[in-house]
């Protein structure tokens, strides 16, 4: 059986369908799939791509709390961990999807977000002690959208990574590993 979606685009408008988003009801209309909010026994994210090592053996590593509800303003925290003290750190997001290229040609760092992305927050200073893995930076995203006007809508999916600076290594930067979450209602 052959599956057929047709797309048109009223006026200047354009209509995009994302497969993962959309299903079939009982007389063959296309509708959207239901989302689930994440369950309470997991993570509302997922972690994908590998750290960098950085200069001073560092592997900074994402993880998330709370969930990534549209109807929410604040409660869903962003962390990177295992950042090297004393460090510039900015968190970066994008709606593209994932990837893994070499971020420098002899570093061990991956960029793990597609481009475009976008700087979600100011520069943190890492904390922690210079020289060691023990810096951190947190970002509320659901803040940070209400206050930027970010728009975000049930079903959206984020991609997010670390950068923070690394001055002996390729580029001064080194990157964290990503996660990526779907927004729920």
């Amino acid at each position: 059986m052959k599956t057929r979606i047709v797309v048109t685009a009223a006026s200047l408008g354009v209509i995009v369908l994302s497969a993962s988003l959309m299903a079939l009801n009982a007389h063959g209309a296309v509708t959207p799939a239901p989302v689930s909010a994440p369950s309470s026994s997991g993570p509302a994210c997922a972690s994908y791509c590998t750290a960098g090592v950085s200069t001073n053996g560092c592997q900074a590593a994402m993880s998330c709390a709370g969930t990534p509800s549209a109807a929410a303003t604040s409660g869903f925290v962003l962390t990177t961990s295992g950042i090297e003290g004393q460090k510039n750190a900015l968190m970066r997001f994008s709606i593209s999807g994932q990837i893994a290229v070499p971020w420098a040609a002899s570093g061990s760092s991956f960029l793990c977000i597609k481009a475009p992305h976008q700087k979600m927050g100011p520069v943190q200073n890492s904390g922690g002690t210079s020289g060691a893995c023990d810096g951190s930076i947190q970002v509320d995203f659901l803040a940070w959208t209400s206050t930027h006007l970010w728009p975000i809508a049930m079903g959206d999916q984020f991609f997010v990574q670390t950068f923070y600076k690394d001055p002996p290594a390729p580029k001064s930067i080194s990157l964290s590993d990503a996660i990526e979450f779907t927004i729920v209602p």
